[in-house]
């Protein structure tokens, strides 16, 4: 496994699977206008990218001097960004759901049937853990006779 410092996080290769997006021909005259010493404020204006494209579009560069898109192996995700998203509102909307309701509800608003297992993943790869409720001792004689007075 290579020890790339552009890989050190999830941002970072959300931010590069971004990167792949924009065509070869502008990273080209990117790289182009870096070459020709124009400054990284100067060239976000001239080709209407963010300022972080042209950096990272630079850093890449420099550092496997190729341009072309890499190579994902593997099935692609059947859950979006955009349907990961929901799944997450739906769940923070009604937190007592299980990934069978969330199921259904995306479903009954958009038309996507997904598993309760991938929706079980999304949520737990965004923070989202099922939790039990917290067990309390039953309230004794005693203490009923206690909260009655």
């Amino acid at each position: 496994m290579k020890n790339n410092s552009l890989f050190k996080n999830t941002q970072s290769r959300e931010a590069l699977a971004n990167i792949n997006k924009i065509s070869l021909v502008l990273k080209g005259q990117i790289i182009e206008k870096k070459r020709n010493k124009i400054s990284s404020e100067k060239i976000p204006e001239d080709l209407k990218v963010s300022r972080a494209t042209v950096n990272r579009v630079w850093a890449l560069h420099r550092e496997k001097k190729s341009l072309e898109r890499r190579y994902s192996p593997g099935r692609p995700k059947k859950c979006s960004t955009k349907t990961s998203n929901m799944i997450i509102n739906i769940s923070r909307n009604n937190s007592f759901l299980n990934p069978r309701q969330i199921s259904i509800e995306l479903r009954e608003k958009t038309g996507i049937e997904l598993s309760r297992q991938i929706i079980r993943r999304t949520l737990t790869e965004n923070g989202i853990f099922p939790r039990s409720k917290i067990k309390r001792p039953k309230l004794t004689k005693k203490h009923k006779k206690k909260e009655k007075l």
